[in-house]
């Protein structure tokens, strides 16, 4: 996060010269893109990694683009490419499959004869 925040120091010119002119609306929109969207995905990917197995909570990161695509779509009225619709059910099958395969039983654990003398 903070890697990220030193590869923005490039625009820190800028917002020095021409900050001053912008509307008070103009950095409450900037402060709230800033932290409302990164703090509920936090939230979320945090909650969700509480209560399900590493594997599983990664495997929705695929589903971020076709989000993106989504909202770009419907609220911004953005036309995907079609390589764009083709791609989002792939990405949308391979979360399927990850999710929802079946759990086959794990192997039996050897126990030693030595293990089970310690316990009695």
């Amino acid at each position: 996060m903070c890697a990220g925040m030193l590869m923005t120091l490039i625009f820190l010119p800028g917002l020095i010269v021409k900050g001053h002119t912008a509307s008070l609306k103009m950095w409450g929109v900037a402060a709230y893109l800033g932290v409302f969207p990164a703090a509920l995905g936090y939230v979320l990917w945090n909650y969700a990694m509480s209560r399900l197995p590493v594997s599983r909570v990664s495997s929705f990161l695929y589903l971020v683009p076709v989000v993106g695509m989504s909202i770009g779509w419907g609220v911004l009225g953005e036309v995907p490419t079609r390589l764009s619709l083709c791609g989002a059910p792939v990405a949308v099958l391979g979360v399927y499959l990850v999710n929802a395969r079946k759990k086959t039983p794990g192997l039996p654990v050897p126990v030693l004869e030595t293990e089970v003398a310690e316990l009695n």
